[in-house]
């Protein structure tokens, strides 16, 4: 080969290299969750208006001028509702860019709920508030979830394919609370059925020819981004217009990269049109996005700050409020498989779930509530209550009778001429366990009856002093390795987990909300705690042989809780615990 002739073919080469689109398996994405909690200082109406004014409202404006950048707004359904009341040209902005299909909304729940403290069909009940707003609204919600604080389970899992979900995102801070040597981070995950993305975290991975890179330029509270750090509760909060030519510029930048600057759901997708295939997530069990500071779920169900913090108080009377909901759901039910008309009650009921959704606003019971956060849910708790009993009151009188048995479980109402009378507790005799008190109590009773056939009633009532500090342990011996429990939004289900198959981060307690009441003790015995009455983590803590319910720093004052113990399988737990926490029957 003559020179000219090497000359032409290497230049030929070069062109050829240069002119080459990219592997069609190489993957650039550039993500953000912008997570807005419109209810950040809950039932304070002045900070609400501030979000959306300076936190919500630019990232909108921000958007528009940039057509080709998308992402992940994250809000409660409420939030929805009120920016389209309060501030119409703002939702008329967002709704353009939906419309363009620039953005993805993500909205799991219509108030900023603690849903992992109750059970599955208070998250229902969201969910038809949710799909009343998107339709009143005229939006439609993405396939994506992310929730308030984080909230992640594996129960989650079976409520998103039952609600059109398909990807969650997964907090990095919960995954490595869990397994914490796992520090391989895959592109995407198989999670019981549904897609994850560990969510803050990046990804630079190849293999067989394929590449895949993700940058995270945001996941955080989405209030903290335009305002430069600032939170609703700063006097200064408002926004930096430095902050945003900063962020503004990075992303430009990364789309000068050859980074799209997309949504989650894109992201994901275009990793299974490449063929790249799920990992699976190592073993997790419910938490939030900043556990190492949260002890999991704990801040918000027996962590008190301040002395008029009220945890179980309000989370407990939620729980009293959700089972006169269910019953007036109940009833109303009943009325329309005979025929009768119930477009009233069905009226009045959507106002009754919609103030059980905001009554369970994690924001009264951590991080940091103050009393008109408390208040704002002892308020809405107690109109819920009051609302489903004004139903309960319609409906018998339709029914021509004065109290009914209304059984959630079965959806059978049976009329009653007069009210039973009261059950009657147990006779105390010895308890097939020992059970322990651990903290400064002033006054204690521990009593264990034997309640049918291998189930035990037991009842603690004490009373705590020196609440700055006090560090109250309810215990319980477990005897096997294992932690055993129902995971948040399957009431119906158990799942076991070896405490070896984790790799906790604070290598030692591993607190678990379990709505449904039920937690294994080993053996085949299994501890409920009747919700209406306690409603706190379990702590399965890795050291030490016992279940506990914990209270840090709890008010003084007198508590008296009820738990059940079931000592034949998880059969008979599970129907325990459906009856007295998740489908009760009662007599109104």
């Amino acid at each position: 080969m003559n020179k000219t002739a090497a000359c032409l073919l290497s230049a030929l080469v070069l062109c050829l290299a240069a002119c080459a689109p990219a592997r069609s398996a190489d993957i650039k994405y550039s993500v953000m969750m912008l997570h807005y909690n419109l209810q950040y200082v809950a039932g304070d109406e002045v900070i609400e208006n501030k979000i959306i004014e300076h936190a919500f409202a630019p990232m909108v404006d921000f958007f528009l001028e940039h057509p080709s950048w998308g992402a992940d707004f994250e809000m409660q359904g409420y939030m929805l509702e009120q920016t389209a009341i309060r501030y119409p040209e703002v939702y008329r902005k967002f709704k353009q860019l939906m419309d363009r299909k620039q953005v993805d909304l993500v909205s799991f729940h219509f108030s900023d709920q603690l849903f992992m403290a109750y059970p599955r069909r208070d998250m229902e009940w969201s969910e038809m508030l949710n799909q009343k707003t998107f339709k009143d609204l005229g939006l439609t919600r993405s396939g994506t979830v992310f929730t308030q604080e984080g909230q992640s389970g594996q129960g989650m899992a079976d409520y998103m394919l039952a609600n059109g979900f398909d990807t969650i995102c997964y907090p990095k801070n919960l995954y490595r609370y869990w397994q914490k040597s796992d520090t391989e981070t895959m592109p995407y995950y198989d999670f019981f059925g549904v897609s994850a993305v560990q969510c803050g975290k990046g990804v630079d991975w190849s293999a067989n020819g394929r590449a895949v890179k993700l940058n995270w330029t945001f996941f955080n509270d989405a209030e903290l981004l335009p305002t430069g750090g600032a939170t609703p509760y700063a006097e200064e909060f408002g926004v930096d217009p430095e902050a945003m030519a900063n962020y503004e510029k990075r992303l430009a930048d990364l789309e000068a990269d050859g980074y799209v600057i997309g949504t989650i759901g894109q992201y994901v997708n275009a990793l299974k049109n490449a063929g790249v295939k799920p990992a699976t997530l190592k073993p997790v069990l419910d938490g939030d996005w900043q556990p190492i500071d949260t002890h999991s779920l704990f801040r918000w169900m027996g962590d008190y700050h301040f002395q008029y913090e009220r945890d179980n108080e309000v989370l407990a009377g939620n729980v009293q409020a959700r089972h006169r909901v269910l019953a007036a759901e109940t009833i109303i039910n009943h009325l329309k498989k005979n025929g009768r008309d119930t477009a009233a009650l069905d009226t009045q009921f959507m106002d009754v779930i919609r103030n059980l959704a905001i009554a369970q606003v994690s924001d009264s019971t951590g991080w940091t509530p103050w009393p008109g956060e408390i208040e704002y849910s002892k308020t809405h708790a107690a109109a819920a209550a009051d609302g489903a009993l004004a139903i309960i009151k319609q409906a018998k009188t339709l029914l021509k009778t004065p109290f009914a048995r209304i059984d959630a479980g079965t959806g059978d109402v049976l009329p009653l001429d007069s009210a039973p009378a009261p059950r009657a507790e147990p006779a105390p005799g010895k308890c097939p366990i020992d059970i322990t008190l651990q903290g400064k109590i002033k006054k204690q009773e521990i009593t264990c009856g034997e309640a049918g056939d291998h189930q035990w009633e037991i009842r603690v009532r004490f009373k705590t002093s020196e609440w700055h500090s006090n560090n109250f342990r309810l215990m319980f011996p477990r005897t096997e390795d294992v932690v055993t429990y129902s995971p948040a939004l399957t009431d119906d289900k158990i799942v076991s987990y070896p405490l070896a198959s984790f790799d906790p981060e604070n290598g030692d307690w591993m607190y678990i909300p379990a709505p449904n009441g039920l937690v294994g003790l080993g053996g085949g015995m299994f501890l409920i705690k009747d919700t209406r009455t306690v409603n706190v983590t379990f702590n399965v803590p890795v050291g030490e042989k016992v279940v506990s319910l914990d209270m840090l720093k709890p008010p003084n004052r007198v508590f008296d809780w009820r738990l059940i113990l079931v000592t034949d399988g998880p059969e008979h737990a599970l129907q325990v615990a459906d009856e007295m926490n998740v489908h009760r029957k009662d007599v109104y």
